[in-house]
């Protein structure tokens, strides 16, 4: 471990980074915390943890550890200095041990702050609203080469713990939360790829009442490449509806929240409703008997209705 600061002065954000063979991308989203140091009113902290990346990504962040400005702290942790099990929520756990900041961000090593204003307008909004615990925003989806928005993802804001039976959750990468709540909920790492949404539920079954501001502003670009764009369908949705069950017990419950989730998936595909129908067979879901089966004819098909 290293870090560049010999600073007591406790940082507002920690930005937190988990990265792992990101050459590609990694100066991008470097380059865009380093930037908010110019225009933040407060002191920004970021705890970068590499995962053993050989493709330079390691180096690049050393590099900016050892230029980091003066409003910037840097904390660089390796592969090697920690012993947990592999896996991105098990490094982001490793990161919020060391943070020192009052409000925490998970920034992944393919994704960046939208603009160099991002953390003093999230700032602002905690200092309006004292007793909000979180703070979220849109995002926008862009190619990983380019750079260039693809698509805008504008969230809807949190009214009620309702919501979340109903497939609602905040997008991870946008989410300013309180860090003292982000140690006491830290990510279950038994989830591979929905750890983040586990998260969430905890938060709000332990915290009904929470303060959550939403922006409308994009605060984060995304370009992908993480652990629930690189799992199959089937993969993210089998976790999901587990991690579903655990919280809310049933099957008629389980049913209805692979439905929504399920749904919500697909609408950005051009998946027919039979894959829908098979993801709910492959979670154990939808159970069709053999004797109900119904073969057509494929010329009784083509006759017109009477």
């Amino acid at each position: 471990m290293c870090s560049n600061s010999e600073s007591s002065e406790v940082p507002f954000f920690s930005i937190i980074t988990v990265c792992r063979n990101n050459a590609d991308t990694i100066k991008r989203t470097l380059d865009s915390v380093s930037r908010q140091a110019e225009n933040c009113a407060v002191r920004v902290e970021h705890v970068i943890v590499d995962g053993g990346s050989c493709d330079g990504t390691y180096e690049a962040v050393l590099n900016y550890e050892r230029s980091a400005r003066e409003n910037l702290s840097v904390t660089v942790l390796a592969e090697k200095d920690y012993q947990e099990p592999n896996g991105v929520y098990s490094a982001m756990n490793l990161a919020l041990r060391h943070v020192r900041g009052r409000v925490v961000n998970f920034l992944n090593g393919d994704d960046a702050l939208a603009d160099k204003n991002v953390l003093d307008e999230i700032h602002e909004e905690f200092s309006k609203r004292p007793s909000a615990k979180a703070v979220f925003g849109n995002l926008e989806r862009v190619d990983r080469q380019t750079g260039q928005t693809i698509k805008e993802c504008r969230q809807k804001p949190y009214e009620n713990p309702k919501q979340i039976q109903r497939g609602w959750m905040m997008q991870h990468q946008t989410l300013f939360l309180d860090a003292e709540l982000a140690k006491d909920l830290s990510f279950d790492s038994r989830f591979r790829i929905c750890a983040d949404k586990d998260q969430q539920i905890r938060l709000i079954k332990m915290y009904p009442d929470i303060v959550i501001r939403h922006i409308t502003t994009v605060l984060v670009r995304v370009s992908g490449g993480g652990i629930s764009d690189t799992s199959s369908i089937w993969e993210r949705e089998k976790e999901n509806m587990e991690m579903l069950n655990s919280h809310f017990p049933g099957l008629l419950n389980g049913a209805k929240n692979a439905f929504y989730t399920a749904v919500k998936r697909l609408r950005n595909t051009k998946t027919t409703s039979n894959t829908l129908i098979k993801l709910l067979q492959k979670t154990g879901l939808w159970s069709v008997p053999r004797a109900v089966k119904v073969e057509v004819d494929p010329e009784v098909a083509k006759r017109p209705a009477l």
